[in-house]
């Protein structure tokens, strides 16, 4: 509760690229010191601005720590509003080319096309005002590429899910709200076509954000922040002391997160099929205990370890999930990758796990997905032990609640079975 709090409460608004004493933090392009996105609720940014002579003054280490912070901020939840620029610009910086897009987390860019002055309806489409009263005409429309010349920061996507745009008579896309399809994030993007002054454009965003374009105060001069009020440094360093715990807190939740997203997968055991339920599969084993498993060969065995046996060198794997029941083909195929391995000189045991009726609610189907009865004569000539999904979920579940499960166990389970293996 207290990690979704902390992400929900908006710090504040802050304009990058330009400047307004309505909102809490203005930083320029230029600027010396890129301050902490994490503090920022609202991200405006005025890519007007971003001239080519803005973008000559900028470094490669200058823009990769503003795409940092942003995206940081973006990935986490933030807000970005976007006031386009008209021009595709960019500059050579050693073996990189740098362009006006380098900020973004969502790879696009904006193209020229045939004028347009109006639009379809407007619907679920948090600038409306910005629209329809600030708006006259617009030539350009937003495209995402699927490759364009930019610097490929990390975490930066192409992949986008559409919450709602704005679609000019020629059903070009002149403004919209978008995500990046990036698990985890819910960072959003507004994109807005730029207005013929830029101070009319953001005081226009803070209109539609709740603040009043009627009262401004006047922009504090640069010299104001040598001034010292008694206490405001007692309470600096007191915002500091919070802003590290909140930090702490944030880095705590997001390991909790990731060890709870861990364990959840292996739900997946009961239900998946193909490439991901040999991975959960794969992670089972070696919860377990048995860390030399692997992926076997290409378009051969699906997963094999090697056995601390004298009786056994590796155990071949065939791993299926299928949503009625096991047929004889797959017990066979099973057997082939043995046989296999022991042409190679290999003592080798044929394992098939299966996930069948894995659609079926676990609570009604536990049986039958156990139930390999058609198949016990087939296993038992040919060494063949069947090892259900929902058999090792609780293997699984045992080695978590800290039972004495091992990989001894049910290495040694596996090889003495011959059929279906229901206990260690």
């Amino acid at each position: 509760m207290l990690f979704n709090f902390l992400l929900s409460k908006d710090p504040g608004i802050w304009v990058l690229g330009n400047e307004d004493s309505r909102v809490q933090k203005s930083i320029q392009w230029h600027a010396t010191d890129i301050p902490n996105f994490a503090d920022c609720g609202t991200l405006i940014v005025d890519m007007t601005t971003l001239n080519p002579s803005a973008l000559h003054n900028l470094s490669l280490p200058k823009c990769q720590e503003l795409f940092d912070g942003i995206f940081s901020r973006f990935n986490a939840g933030g807000e970005i509003i976007c006031i386009f620029n008209e021009s595709f610009d960019a500059r050579n910086y050693e073996e990189h080319l740098i362009n006006n897009y380098f900020w973004s987390p969502i790879i696009f860019v904006v193209e020229k096309v045939k004028p347009a002055n109006s639009w379809q309806p407007i619907q679920h489409f948090g600038f409306k005002n910005y629209m329809e009263r600030y708006l006259k005409t617009w030539d350009k429309t937003i495209s995402f590429p699927q490759s364009r010349t930019k610097i490929s920061w990390p975490g930066s996507t192409k992949g986008i899910n559409v919450e709602s745009t704005v679609i000019s008579n020629s059903n070009q896309i002149i403004a919209g709200t978008f995500h990046a399809a990036l698990e985890g994030s819910d960072g959003s993007i507004h994109m807005l076509p730029p207005l013929k002054d830029s101070k009319t454009a953001i005081s226009a965003i803070l209109y539609e954000l709740g603040i009043s374009t009627t009262t401004q105060k006047s922009n504090a001069p640069n010299w104001i922040e040598t001034i010292d009020v008694p206490g405001l440094t007692k309470l600096d360093k007191a915002l500091s002391v919070e802003n590290t715990k909140i930090e702490k807190i944030i880095e705590n939740v997001s390991k909790i997160k990731s060890d709870q997203n861990r364990l959840k997968k292996f739900k997946e055991l009961l239900y998946e099929d193909g490439t991901q339920l040999e991975e959960i599969v794969k992670e089972a084993l070696q919860i377990l205990g048995i860390s030399s498993v692997k992926k076997g060969r290409q378009n051969f065995e699906d997963l094999i370890f090697d056995c601390n046996s004298k009786s056994r060198d590796v155990c071949t794997i065939e791993v299926k999930g299928l949503e009625s029941n096991m047929k004889i083909a797959h017990v066979r195929q099973a057997l082939h990758w043995k046989l296999d391995y022991e042409e190679m000189g290999k003592k080798s045991k044929a394992v098939l796990i299966a996930n069948i009726y894995r659609l079926e609610d676990i609570s009604k189907s536990k049986s039958k997905r156990e139930s390999f009865t058609d198949f016990k004569d087939f296993c038992n000539t040919h060494d063949v032990c069947i090892l259900p999904t929902s058999v090792l979920f609780e293997f699984v579940k045992e080695k978590l609640e800290g039972q004495a499960i091992n990989s001894r166990k049910i290495e040694k389970a596996i090889i003495d079975t011959k059929g279906v293996l229901l206990k260690v």
